[in-house]
């Protein structure tokens, strides 16, 4: 089958799979219209304007962007654009000379996320660091397969890496899609350098393809086809097979009333059968972090602060930032950033009596970029390039149709209290 081909179908599906729109981001929002930068005018009117949006919250923060080398999985050259907030003096030392990375979702830019990210500053002591990948605002080149994610991952690592961060010190914080891709980060340093980075799965899926079709019910009765349409043109993925169980290196978050992936797609309802079965059949493998890894699988379930932010039946608890969680087991009071404190307090005791140790030259170096084979998948046939068109425009018709997500919405069951009621 012809790349051309392949291409077009990959730039079709990409589309929908994740959007993404190249803009300055600072300049649509008009700053930088005298001397600064626009992005030296947003931080200097946050910094000075007390009406300003995040005036409150960036302050005590340094707060600096930067470039970040990539290349995409075709061998094109990119740059990522990047942001680190570093807390100047931190009052809480859980996540001091941490670095939490951040992996955002389909249709998620960092400059969306900034309140989140300054909060999670404040709360954990990290610096805390995001990335736009290829094609979102002001980062150059295009995604057109799930390894171009992957590879702005790689990219971000190595960056921290060549810094001097050990491995010890990164966290991969990664929200639905961006969680997948963290995995699969985590995977190729693994691979390459023999070392883990700390994970947090947030909100994600456990396959693409489950993802896809739970999501939209009329493409379940194509699910060999949906699979191989994923497969062929780099979007499938398939999280729930790296991370398998939570431990000192992994853990995860999942949400009540999720209306973006459903029960069966999550990450979670995965994570908590397996652990329902090695509670079952296994002793402690950990140690001293036992019990914290069983408390956090106990508390992993989260739901809207209705204290603090009030019951809006019509929000959708997929999107909400993570300053606005806390657990389901209301008698413990645990926000989303107690969570992560706990885990990287209980993490960090363990790992600094179990140091990873690599050369210093191969960290320089940083872990390659993953690259396009020039391997066929199909056999050239025109009949086949037409059904796979048409399983593509099936696709595209149902994952576009507005009454249809509106009307899952509305269908979705309400599942808060099987999920209280579930065992972790």
């Amino acid at each position: 089958m012809t790349a051309s081909f392949k291409r077009k179908i990959q730039t079709l599906l990409a589309t929908a799979l994740f959007p993404s729109t190249h803009k300055d981001w600072y300049k649509e929002k008009g700053y930088g219209k005298g001397k600064l930068t626009p992005f030296e005018d947003f931080l200097t009117n946050q910094r000075e304007n007390s009406k300003a949006p995040y005036h409150d919250v960036f302050q005590g923060l340094t707060i600096q962007r930067n470039w970040v080398d990539c290349i995409d999985y075709r061998k094109n050259h990119c740059k990522l654009d990047s942001i680190r907030f570093v807390p100047e003096n931190p009052k809480v030392k859980s996540g001091e000379g941490r670095h939490i990375v951040n992996f955002f979702g389909r249709l998620e830019y960092y400059e969306c996320n900034f309140r989140d990210m300054a909060l999670q500053a404040h709360a954990t002591g990290a610096s805390i660091h995001a990335f736009n990948p290829p094609g979102m605002n002001s980062s150059t080149g295009h995604v057109v397969e799930f390894k171009d994610l992957v590879n702005a991952g790689i990219a971000q690592v190595n960056a921290l890496l060549r810094e001097g961060i050990h491995p010890d010190n990164i966290i991969l914080q990664g929200n639905c899609m961006g969680a997948a891709v963290a995995e699969e980060v985590n995977a190729h340093f693994e691979k390459h350098l023999h070392i883990q980075l700390r994970r947090i799965n947030s909100n994600s899926f456990k396959s693409m393809s489950a993802l896809v079709t739970y999501l939209y019910p009329p493409l379940s009765l194509l699910k060999d086809t949906v699979k191989k349409l994923l497969e062929y043109t780099g979007w499938q993925t398939k999280p729930d097979k790296l991370f398998l169980t939570t431990s000192p290196y992994k853990v995860y978050m999942s949400r009540v009333n999720d209306q973006t992936i459903r029960p069966k797609a999550r990450m979670g309802t995965k994570v908590h059968k397996l652990a329902k079965q090695k509670e079952e059949s296994a002793a402690p493998e950990y140690g001293d972090y036992e019990p914290h890894r069983q408390w956090l699988d106990e508390h992993a379930i989260m739901a809207l602060d209705t204290e603090k932010f009030g019951n809006d039946g019509h929000v959708n608890p997929h999107e909400l930032d993570l300053y606005k969680l806390k657990s389901v087991i209301a008698s413990d009071n645990v926000t989303a950033y107690d969570f992560v404190n706990r885990y990287i307090e209980s993490s960090n005791q363990y790992i600094e009596s179990h140091p990873q140790t690599v050369e210093s030259s191969r960290l320089t170096t940083g872990a390659p970029y993953l690259h396009e084979a020039a391997t066929a998948v199909f056999p050239e046939h025109n009949k086949l390039q037409q059904n796979i068109m048409s399983a593509l425009d099936e696709f595209l018709a149902v994952a576009t149709l507005p009454e249809y997500r509106q009307h899952l919405i509305e269908e979705q069951p309400n599942e808060r209290i099987e999920v209280i009621s579930e065992p972790h």
